[in-house]
């Protein structure tokens, strides 16, 4: 994989695919654009402490930079752009 070091006030997220429930089934979709993405790289910002790597945060639609690589897809948001994370 190719890593990428956000700067400053930056988080870098992998897209999480959108899922569909059928009949207790989980099936990946992709008829719609994902909010959600787990956290693979934090920048070195004094912002950017409310997240750390393997968070899964949701964040604007159609905020950040999008970037492909290895069949996935990235996100590279500023934090402004987080809304929150998924606590379990």
């Amino acid at each position: 994989m190719t890593k990428i070091q956000p700067f400053g006030d930056r988080v870098v997220v992998e897209v999480l695919t959108p899922e569909q429930v059928v009949g207790g089934l989980v099936i990946p979709t992709s008829k719609e654009k994902s909010n959600k993405g787990l956290v693979v790289a934090v920048g070195d910002g004094k912002d950017v402490q409310s997240v750390k790597v393997n968070d899964v945060v949701i964040f604007t639609l159609g905020a950040g930079l999008n970037y492909t690589t290895d069949e996935k897809d990235y996100k590279i948001l500023g934090i402004r752009d987080i809304v929150g994370k998924v606590v379990a």
